[in-house]
């Protein structure tokens, strides 16, 4: 059955929501894992740990279709992918925590989301007692809890909607 379209963002909602479940599986899987051989993890924890990464996989998918809708072809998109997809990783605290970082690294690590996302299920896993007003991030930028950095994604998510969106409407 065929209906038309509502509105055009609903193809990137879509696209969004079923790039981030799959990830969430993946990433469930992996708890999983760490259930079984960890036996203090608290279920809270998961809904945590959740919410954080699905916040991270939509704003990289919608960073990743607005990309898609402004650049002319596949071979550009994928060569944009490329040079994004290790700068972020490397420029993260995925590998070194920002204490190790010097000064001009934890400058550009304190502005990528995935810092965040990582420093947030690093302290899920390592803090035992742990709350929203819990500090997970301290930055250049400042000192950030878990409910700041839960705000700091969801406002990335909704910049990164207007991006799409006004992609899509220059696109079509």
């Amino acid at each position: 059955i065929v209906s038309p379209l509502v509105s055009r963002l609903s193809i990137v909602a879509a696209s969004a929501l079923f790039i981030s479940s799959i990830a969430l599986l993946q990433s469930f899987i992996i708890l999983l894992g760490v259930t079984i051989l960890e036996t203090n993890f608290q279920f809270h924890s998961y809904i945590y740990i959740i919410l954080v990464l699905w916040l991270l996989t939509c704003a990289l998918t919608m960073l990743s279709i607005s990309a898609s809708l402004i650049l002319p072809g596949h071979i550009e998109l994928l060569a944009f992918i490329f040079i994004i997809n290790l700068p972020l990783l490397f420029a993260s605290t995925a590998l070194v925590p920002f204490s190790f970082m010097p000064m001009w690294l934890q400058i550009i690590a304190s502005i990528n989301p995935l810092s965040y996302t990582i420093e947030i299920v690093r302290s899920v896993y390592c803090i035992d007692n742990w709350h929203l007003s819990t500090v997970v991030v301290q930055s250049i930028w400042g000192i950030f809890s878990f409910y700041d950095v839960i705000c700091l994604l969801l406002m990335f998510n909704i910049l990164l909607g207007i991006v799409v969106s006004y992609s899509i409407q220059g696109k079509i």
